[in-house]
């Protein structure tokens, strides 16, 4: 299980070490009989070969860059453009600056002038990137002393002047009450803040306080309405909610009806996934950016399991349309995915 973040359908392991842990985890993950997975040694041996293809994806992505998502394409500066800006004051020179010394990028990686340079950006109080930034820092130790609380404070910063990202952080930091008392309400209301801007995450999240009976004086009166922050988060690329979304098709729960040709939809989406870009690290509902890795291709390394098993079910002219509403779901960049 990802750390604040129940999902029935998929069960997070650690790594895989024996063929016996890999039965284990394949029938766990997949919902299995015990002794399933045994009985089908050449399944097994799939899903072993997929998850340690997840493994070292996961091992791959954490030596990549983990800061740089934050300049978000706005930066295309050189370190010699960027170093007068930022000795002149320039806040975003010195966000920028420090993002590429934290990640090595162009430049030799120094954690602790980088730490430094996005704290002096911080410093102004309408740079909520560079506040969120901040906060993350020092939630990692990252060229600064950890310090949760402090993190907390930046994040709490970042999220009141309309960070989404920091909200979804304060939203999980009352959920779970992480430096501050459990809150319900307060963590409804700011993952609801999260979600209007398009947060994939916090969409999840209003979905889960109806479905999970979380928080119940903050609960969405219309079951409707969970059911739009679902799809709008899997429509927003969020693995976990595509999943789950998928299982609701497929068993008709969760107030949807059963519709095979949508579940299959779904989980041939996530099959498509990039590796291991597509997957939320930075926004990710988990004070842990290698657990929020590992969930996601993880839950990718599961789908062509649960989509050849969906097949059974269903007639090839069935199948045909569901690729083809995929296909079209991603050719849109999931603007089309009805």
């Amino acid at each position: 299980m990802i750390r604040g973040v129940a999902v029935s359908i998929v069960v997070i392991p650690g790594f895989i070490s024996s063929p016996a842990m890999a039965q284990q985890t394949c029938e766990e993950m997949l919902k299995l009989p015990p002794g399933f997975c045994a009985s089908h040694s050449d399944q097994l041996v799939e899903f072993e070969s997929l998850l340690r293809s997840a493994q070292q994806q996961l091992q791959d992505g954490l030596k990549n860059a983990l800061f740089s998502p934050s300049l978000t394409g706005h930066y295309s500066f050189s370190l010699t453009e960027l170093q007068p800006l930022s000795e002149q004051g320039d806040d975003r020179a010195s966000f920028a600056l420090g993002i590429m010394y934290l990640d090595g990028l162009g430049v030799q990686k120094n954690p602790v002038l980088g730490a430094t340079l996005v704290r002096q950006a911080a410093k102004n109080y309408f740079f909520h990137e560079a506040q969120y930034v901040t906060g993350l820092l020092y939630e990692r130790g990252v060229g600064v002393t950890e310090d949760k609380l402090t993190a907390l404070s930046w994040f709490q910063k970042s999220a009141d002047i309309g960070n989404a990202k920091a909200q979804v952080r304060m939203g999980y930091a009352y959920l779970l009450g992480e430096g501050v008392p459990e809150n319900a309400v307060a963590s409804f209301d700011w993952f609801r803040k999260a979600a209007v801007q398009g947060n994939s995450v916090a969409q999840f999240q209003l979905w889960r306080f109806n479905s999970e009976g979380i928080g119940a004086s903050r609960r969405l009166e219309d079951k409707r309405e969970a059911q739009e922050w679902l799809t709008s988060s899997a429509k927003a690329g969020f693995a976990i909610s595509q999943s789950v979304l998928s299982a609701s098709y497929e068993a008709g729960t969760n107030g949807f009806t059963q519709d095979f040709v949508a579940a299959y939809k779904w989980i041939e989406l996530i099959d498509s996934m990039a590796e291991p870009t597509a997957c939320p690290v930075m926004d990710h509902p988990t004070m842990d950016h290698e657990a929020a890795l590992a969930g996601c291709l993880y839950i990718k390394a599961t789908a062509k399991f649960r989509r050849d098993a969906m097949s059974k079910s269903m007639t090839y002219g069935q199948i045909v349309d569901a690729q083809a509403m995929a296909n079209r779901c991603l050719a849109s960049k999931f603007k089309d995915c009805d």
